[in-house]
């Protein structure tokens, strides 16, 4: 009986790896409940994000509480009442279209989180009070807030 309940879960997760390597196009990914949609900008479930950060990349990581590193932002700065935020971005990154990543790509982003008609939720919740993103060149924005806005980073 031990043997078979160890034996299985390995068998079915054996299985699910050699499915992913035979269908390189399609992800499979298990996961006990449900959620609405797989898109981070507009789902009200906080497990898409589990699922979207095998696909995409915030602009940065948080490795541990406070401590933040790279991800599409090479470097950040923060002005001194935390109500803007200033990013640069890599450039060797594209999109699965090819199309390149870049500073319009994060202003398309954060607007439409805030745009009604995307109907964000969580993400919404986790953008405070945004007020705009301004493109200060090609790899480079500025991300402006209406007042200050600290836990930013948590969320980028």
């Amino acid at each position: 009986m031990f043997i078979d309940r160890l034996l299985k879960p390995l068998v079915i997760a054996l299985t699910l790896v050699l499915i992913g390597v035979v269908t390189a196009q399609t992800l499979i990914y298990g996961m006990g409940g449900n959620f609405d949609k797989v898109d981070p900008n507009a789902t009200t479930f906080t497990r898409v994000g589990r699922i979207t950060y095998h696909v995409v990349e915030p602009l940065i990581w948080q490795v541990a509480p406070g401590q933040f590193e790279p991800g599409l932002a090479t470097e950040w700065s923060i002005n001194d009442d935390a109500t803007e935020y200033t990013f640069k971005l890599r450039q060797d990154v594209t999109f699965h279209d090819g199309t390149p990543f870049n500073a319009d790509a994060v202003k398309f982003t954060f607007d439409r989180i805030v745009d009604p008609e995307t109907k964000a939720q969580t993400a919404f919740s986790l953008i405070g009070p945004y007020q705009r993103t301004e493109v200060l060149g090609p790899y480079e924005v500025k991300v402006v807030f209406s007042s200050p806005y600290a836990p930013f980073l948590d969320s980028a």
